[in-house]
């Protein structure tokens, strides 16, 4: 009954009530959905803005006190906004880390939105990901991956992102072989090679 009430609450009312005593985290073991976005954020971007390192670093210990007591993830939804990009690098090997558990833990759902001002390399644990269904991304660098391995993949959203070249877009969605949905928008290329044209003129 109780993690059906913190499904619906606000972002900023959950980071209040489970930096509260321990007995709260404890909520955590049944909630496999992670929803780390805030729907009341002003500038309608439902971003979790994180100004300064006080407020990064609460949010960090937040996220790993709850985060690596949950046995399962379905779903992992993050949107944030760093206050420049000293804070982005300072916070973004912890969101690394958190990619990496939840793959371990056989998420079905990745969402991912980080407001930097710089390119994120994404981290290429999850395209390896044997049991994602749902992948959206929002300004990532996506590179230096050989090989992608996603056999359950069916809906991609791509926002915003750069890849090194059009050979290595193709190589993500050759390792997809049931993708029904693929949502593109502002895809960058960082050189040019023989399929570049083909894949812009597409």
């Amino acid at each position: 009954m109780m993690s059906s009430v913190v499904y619906q609450m606000p972002f900023s009312a959950i980071f209040s009530l489970f930096s509260q005593p321990n007995r709260w985290t404890d909520l955590w073991h049944s909630v496999p959905d992670i929803d780390l976005t805030d729907d009341q954020d002003v500038q309608q971007t439902d971003a979790i803005e994180l100004d300064d390192q006080s407020t990064l670093f609460r949010f960090n210990e937040f996220v790993y006190s709850v985060l690596f007591k949950l046995d399962s993830i379905k779903s992992f939804w993050l949107k944030v906004g760093y206050n420049g990009s000293d804070l982005a690098y300072l916070g973004f090997p912890s969101v690394v880390k958190w990619l990496n558990h939840v793959v371990k833990r056989g998420v079905e759902r990745i969402l991912l939105t980080l407001f930097s001002g710089v390119d994120m390399k994404l981290p290429v644990s999850i395209l390896n990901c044997k049991t994602l269904v749902e992948l959206h991304l929002f300004s990532f660098n996506v590179k230096g991956f050989s090989s992608v391995r996603l056999p359950s993949l069916k809906i991609l959203y791509l926002e915003l992102c750069s890849f090194l070249n059009a050979r290595d877009l193709v190589l993500l969605l050759a390792g997809c072989p049931i993708l029904e949905d693929l949502h593109t928008r502002g895809i960058e290329f960082l050189s040019q090679d023989s399929l570049t044209y083909i894949v812009l003129a597409f």
